[in-house]
C-alpha cells in the first residue's frame, strides 16, 4: 500500500518497482500498473548472478517508482533486503517491508512469494575452502 506521488490534479500513482545491486546498478524493471495504490506485480526472473553475485545474503535494494509521461518519475520509497531474507519471510504467510525515503516511512512492501529456481549452493568443501558459510 503507498502513498499517492501524484499532485492531487493528477491521477493515482502508476508504480513500478526496480531492483538494485548494492553499487545502483538497476538489474530488474517490473511493468508499470496505471492508477494503482495497492498494486499485485506479474511474477519476474532475475539473474542471481547479476543481482548478488550468488552470494543469498548480499544486501540488494527495492524501489518504487511513480511513472510519468511529461517529467522525471517519483521515487516512491525503498528498501533493502537479501535473497535469503525474502525466501525465508515468504515461506510463511509473507513478509512486509517499510518504503522509506530519507527515514521516513512511505507505505509498505508485502512480498507474498519469492523462490530461486535452477540454483545449486556450493558444496560445503568449496564453502570451506573459500571461509563462506551458506545458509538453507
Amino acid at each position: 500500500k503507498f502513498d499517492n506521488a501524484e499532485p492531487m490534479f493528477y491521477n493515482v500513482s502508476d508504480p513500478y518497482f526496480v531492483l538494485r545491486t548494492v553499487g545502483s546498478e538497476e538489474v530488474y524493471r517490473s511493468e508499470t500498473l496505471r492508477n494503482n495504490l495497492n498494486p499485485t506485480w506479474s511474477a519476474g526472473e532475475v539473474k542471481l548472478m547479476a543481482l548478488c553475485g550468488g552470494d543469498l545474503d548480499k544486501t540488494f535494494s527495492v524501489a518504487t517508482f511513480d511513472k510519468n509521461s511529461k517529467r522525471a518519475d517519483d521515487e516512491m520509497g525503498s528498501f533493502e533486503t537479501t535473497v535469503n531474507e525474502m525466501i525465508v519471510g515468504s515461506q510463511g504467510s509473507g513478509i512486509d517491508y517499510t518504503l522509506t525515503i530519507k527515514g521516513k516511512s512511505k507505505g509498505d512492501v508485502y512480498v507474498r512469494v519469492a523462490n530461486i529456481s535452477g540454483y545449486q549452493a556450493p558444496s560445503i568443501t568449496a564453502a570451506k575452502k573459500y571461509g563462506r558459510s551458506w545458509c538453507c
